[in-house]
């Protein structure tokens, strides 16, 4: 696992590592790879032996994005629904109302999507970061009681409890030097003597990209520590009322990896293809 420290010097020029008081350091490879990582924007550089790597190689939640599986549609009709419940609920039947009004009413149904999204993505990511500290700060006071971050935490550690957990690391920042692509894994752990990747997962829903997802960061992983042969991979789908766990074995985990690599060069694909473009002006005016 790489040593993670903050600093606060700064950079001198583009090729030196830039340094300040926000950006987490992780040194990996034998510290031949510096990973920087800013939390408040979720930015990466990469320096392999000092110097920058360019392009700045993605993150694997970026690799994974490109695997939509009819997400948008989804998400489209969700924000149609979020946008109306506003409506009717500030517009109401057999009822005059002004044009203001209106457009108040108009502009926060067109917000409400983002705004139902970000509470619950609030949520997530206190929740996660509870569990996170659970095993680095084993003496951090959990979430306040009466919560939906503390319903998630307590149903996590009820799962949790059921098995002997031995932490290996938390948050742990992987990078591929291979593939060009680095990320933070939850947590590894070996679940009853099984070396184990842990991924929490606030959402309704378990998408097949996850899947994916925690292919990359052990890939990543064992790259780095090829001493480490990762079994299997939990993802756990906290909720407030319970934790449903999703498990994957050795197999699952090597065809999902060989699936995240497609999409890895997709993404390069996509980000050298440049634009699309016609041949001929003329053939195009003669249509």
């Amino acid at each position: 696992m790489g040593n993670k420290t903050r600093t606060k010097s700064k950079h001198k020029t583009d090729q030196e590592p830039r340094i300040d008081s926000e950006i987490e350091v992780s040194e990996l490879y034998n510290k031949s790879i510096r990973l920087e990582f800013k939390p408040s924007t979720h930015r990466y550089k990469i320096f392999e032996d000092g110097q920058l790597v360019k392009p700045k190689p993605p993150s694997v939640t970026t690799i994974t994005s490109l695997a939509d599986f009819g997400k948008s549609a989804a998400l489209q009709s969700w924000a149609v629904r979020m946008c109306l419940e506003v409506c009717r609920q500030r517009i109401l039947p057999d009822q005059i109302h002004g044009s203001k009004f209106l457009e108040e009413a108009f502009r926060d149904a067109a917000a409400n999507y983002r705004n139902v999204r970000d509470k619950a993505a609030d949520v997530g990511t206190l929740a996660h970061g509870a569990l996170e500290r659970y095993f680095t700060e084993p003496d951090a006071a959990p979430p306040l009681a009466g919560t939906p971050i503390r319903a998630r935490y307590d149903e996590a550690l009820n799962w949790f409890k059921q098995y002997v957990i031995e932490p290996i690391g938390s948050e742990v920042k992987v990078y591929s030097k291979k593939h060009k692509y680095c990320g933070i894994l939850d947590n590894i752990a070996r679940v009853n003597g099984v070396v184990s990747l842990i991924d929490y997962k606030a959402a309704k829903t378990i998408r097949k990209p996850y899947e994916m997802q925690v292919a990359g960061y052990i890939g990543a992983y064992e790259e780095e520590h090829p001493e480490i042969r990762v079994e299997q991979a939990w993802i756990l789908q906290i909720g407030e009322d319970r934790t449903i766990p999703y498990r994957y074995g050795r197999d699952k985990i090597k065809e999902s990896y060989e699936a995240f690599l497609c999409l890895r060069k997709l993404y390069e694909w996509e980000r050298t293809s440049g634009k699309i473009v016609p041949e001929e002006e003329d053939w195009i005016e003669a249509l």
